[in-house]
């Protein structure tokens, strides 16, 4: 018994997996309704029988006709059992067929292939040599925020040098393919869009360059997650120099300075401040390290609690609590630490040891900076790390000191 499954594969090769599908759909048909020779079937389908005949070879070839007779003269086809008996499976892939025309058709079109590029992701659009735009599809203009009516037939204006058009026009004219290259282009209201762009060139029936064709893709959030990554390794590579300034430095003010280097030159924090608890019970700013000042140590005295008892400060050492102030120009005003020539964002993160919290370290960013939760996860991780280095040295000077004592 002949499997229908093999049949279906077999009749899906030889009229959707092949040119030739319609005449032997037809052929099919035909013999469905009765038998035929080559030349009735040529003249009833009005196609040449050469023709004819290479189609009925294939299909008994493939087991789906059969002859009448071994002998060319009176030879007529007939459909093979099999076939006649599933013939729903040839009638079948007939309609998907029929679909699979239509799709054929809508390829070869024009209107194909301006549908395909209006809804594709990248941004496409086809250039003269003097950089004037003639196609504008729809992802250009959600990428750049042009519409068409703004675009077509004047200079574009998202490069942000016209040099950089011209040397990618020159390299294409001369025959190199410019694929994939990063530049950064200007949106409709200039501000910078990371974008990875292929230009090749648009030719005549005779060779001749008339145009240039530019595929543009955004690549924003890659860069985004590239320079996260690339600052949480700046993030761990500051919290490593830092574990080793804890080790081999005996010294509060001296660590604090160090730590606030560290912390200002791999991250590029704004300002980085260290206030360690006095005696006194007041927190005094230790060091400060910032933009358009050097790393300075031991500022003011006990009493100069206005620079050195900010209430900010005071509030999280007591609180033992993050706190974040999105403007300093409203909240810091009449603060004698905080620095004023520019609004900030300022971040206090408690120092807190298993005896309690000894003190707090402040870095500030830029206004509209969204900080990520790993990364307040690795300040406080340095804010911990500093308390234990404090401890470490209080506790080693006091064996030093009991040492000597004896």
């Amino acid at each position: 018994m002949y499997d229908p499954l093999s049949l279906k594969r077999t009749l899906s090769f030889l009229i959707l997996g092949q040119k030739g599908g319609q005449n032997r759909v037809r052929i099919i048909q035909l013999l469905e309704e009765r038998p035929y020779n080559t030349n009735q079937l040529a003249e009833i389908m009005g196609v040449n029988y050469r023709t004819i005949k290479h189609h009925v070879s294939v299909l008994q070839d493939h087991e789906i006709i059969s002859p009448s007779r071994s002998g060319e003269y009176g030879k007529v086809y007939f459909l093979r059992p099999h076939v006649e008996e599933n013939i729903d499976i040839f009638h079948s892939i007939k309609t998907k067929f029929k679909t699979s025309r239509k799709l054929s058709d809508f390829t070869t079109s024009p209107q194909f292939f301006k549908n395909v590029i209006e809804q594709t992701k990248d941004a496409v659009v086809i250039i003269n040599e003097e950089g004037e735009a003639f196609f504008w599809n729809r992802s250009a203009e959600e990428l750049t925020g042009f519409t068409k009516e703004e675009v077509l037939g004047d200079e574009l204006s998202i490069f942000p040098k016209k040099k950089i058009r011209e040397k990618m026009i020159a390299r294409v004219k001369e025959g190199t393919l410019v694929s994939g290259e990063e530049i950064v282009i200007k949106g409709k209201e200039r501000q910078d869009l990371d974008i990875s762009i292929t230009m090749d060139a648009i030719k005549d029936d005779k060779g001749g360059v008339i145009g240039f064709s530019l595929f543009m893709r955004d690549i924003r959030d890659r860069k985004t997650a590239e320079a996260r990554a690339s600052y949480f390794n700046q993030l761990l590579t500051s919290i490593l120099q830092i574990s080793q300034a804890i080790i081999h430095t005996d010294n509060p003010g001296e660590l604090f300075q160090k730590c606030c280097e560290i912390l200002y030159e791999n991250r590029k924090y704004m300002d980085v401040r260290m206030f360690l608890m006095l005696d006194s019970g007041k927190p005094r700013l230790i060091c400060h390290h910032g933009s358009g000042h050097e790393c300075e140590e031991d500022h003011g005295s006990e009493e100069d609690v206005s620079i050195s008892s900010p209430p900010c400060i005071i509030e999280v050492i007591e609180k033992g609590s993050i706190k974040l102030i999105e403007n300093t120009s409203e909240h810091c005003s009449d603060c004698g630490c905080c620095r004023h020539d520019r609004d900030h964002q300022s971040i206090i993160v408690p120092m807190k040891h298993r005896e309690g919290t000894i003190g707090a370290m402040n870095v500030c960013l830029e206004t509209g900076y969204r900080m990520d939760p790993e990364e307040l996860n690795l300040l406080e991780e340095v804010a911990s790390d500093l308390a234990f280095g404090i401890e470490k040295i209080r506790v080693e000077r006091e064996l030093k000191s009991m040492s000597a004592c004896r």
